[in-house]
């Protein structure tokens, strides 16, 4: 109501960090001002400028634990800056800060990439359980360090180094450590912690989620060099041991020129050849072009086994395994596909001899959507079942009797008149009535 008829008196103000949330019908009301993200420089300034106020003495870090902390919100800084006044009096130091805010120290995240540097997992690890005796989650440990490589990348290039948000006693200290560090390992390391938080989450055991992280950043570099200083000896060996193989080939396929056996193939082609063609054309059932890529492979490699049929080579399909294939298919698709999932719940499936797989549905609508998503299903049930050699039938189950059930009061006496008739002589006689 008074943002439909609002008064002349009345300045309505909304404020809010989610300006999504709210529905277009009151947006189209309000005149909009976007402001931009306070600076923690900003912060400090105002905080000092507090401080010089009340006389407060502080450190530089301290303002700027209590600026990020913050996370861009004055008043925010303002309500933390108070508490610590509270706690620390008017001389508040870093200390204070970090034991009221309960937040780690850029200690921990210094020691950490100097361990890393000299590949001590042990080291690491008694950090980290230091690191969480503290009462410090996991999740929050792999934030701080994932910031702390990013600051170190950022401190390498000289027109980067204005991004670094820290006091100047901490940058320093950044540059320092980021002259020693490799671009490609950090971006590496970086790649490596993010998916660690990504996963966290979902981790069973978190605190060895995080630990087995740790561990990768130490030995990162082994894993990073080892495919380039293994793949030249493989290529030298690979050089040298090719050309033997040419040889031998050539002299194979001379022998088998000159061989009586491919003297009478060669002599039959024609014959063979058609027949060959011709068999799996009245077979019936359609072969994925695996298996005759298969058998195209076979012919090449030797002559004297005959061909075998496509039907010869079919695989029997565990009923076990292709159930479950069918139920995992059905799961996966229920957020995009739910009519198909549905339908796939109450398909009558039936897995016949020969690998025939029949599939019943309730109407021929039905039919026609789960043809059109065959490919898909075909495909996934493959590569599932590791068996390509199967066909899809489907067919429309005859519709039953439906029995209709009474569901309103009339409804439900009438059937019970219809059940015992004893019921209406019972209803004439006392003068009763249905109460509807």
């Amino acid at each position: 109501k008074t943002l439909e008829e609002p008064p002349s008196y009345v300045k309505f103000i909304l404020a809010t960090t989610e300006k999504y949330k709210i529905i277009p019908t009151i947006l189209s009301r309000c005149q909009i001002f976007d402001f931009n993200r306070i600076t923690i420089r900003d912060m400090i300034r105002q905080l000092k400028k507090i401080c010089g106020n009340e006389g407060i003495v502080a450190d530089d870090e301290a303002f700027h634990f209590i600026a990020q902390k913050a996370d861009g919100a004055m008043r925010d800084a303002l309500s933390i800056f108070d508490r610590i006044t509270t706690f620390a009096g008017k001389n508040i130091t870093a200390a204070d800060v970090i034991e009221n805010l309960n937040i780690l120290d850029y200690d921990y995240y210094f020691k950490v990439v100097e361990m890393i540097a000299e590949e001590n997992a042990a080291g690491i690890l008694l950090l980290f359980n230091e690191v969480t005796a503290k009462g410090f989650d996991g999740d929050t440990f792999l934030i701080g360090l994932a910031e702390h490589l990013r600051n170190l990348l950022v401190c390498m290039d000289p027109s980067t180094v204005s991004l670094l948000e820290t006091s100047e006693a901490v940058a320093a200290r950044y540059k320092e450590q980021a002259a020693s560090a490799d671009a490609s390992f950090l971006l590496s390391a970086l790649n490596v912690l993010n998916q660690a938080d990504i996963q966290y989450r979902v981790a069973k055991n978190k605190h060895l989620h995080v630990e087995l992280a740790l561990m990768k950043l130490c030995y990162i570099r082994h894993a990073v060099r080892t495919p380039g200083l293994e793949s030249s000896p493989e290529k030298k060996t690979a050089d040298l041991t090719n050309k033997p193989p040419v040889v031998q080939r050539k002299e194979v396929q001379e022998e088998l020129k000159t061989s009586p056996m491919e003297e009478e193939a060669e002599n039959k082609p024609p014959l063979s050849r058609q027949e060959q063609e011709k068999k799996p054309e009245s077979t019936g059932p359609v072969v994925t072009p695996s298996i005759r890529l298969g058998g195209k492979k076979k012919e090449k490699e030797t002559t004297e086994q005959p061909e075998v049929s496509p039907l010869e080579e079919r695989r029997e399909i565990s009923p076990e395994l292709f159930f479950m294939a069918w139920k995992q298919y059905a799961d996966l698709i229920r957020k995009d596909k739910v009519n198909m999932a549905m339908m796939m719940d109450h398909a009558r499936v039936k897995l016949d001899a020969g690998n025939v797989i029949q599939i019943q549905l309730d109407s021929q609508v039905e039919v026609n959507m789960f043809r059109d998503a065959t490919q898909d299903l075909r495909q996934f049930l493959a590569d599932a079942m590791s068996n390509h050699q199967f066909d899809l039938e489907f067919s429309v189950v005859e519709a039953e009797k439906v029995v209709q059930r009474p569901y309103t009061i009339p409804e439900k006496y009438k059937k019970m008149e219809e059940i015992n008739p004893a019921i209406r002589d019972l209803k004439e006689q006392l003068g009763l009535e249905l109460d509807i």
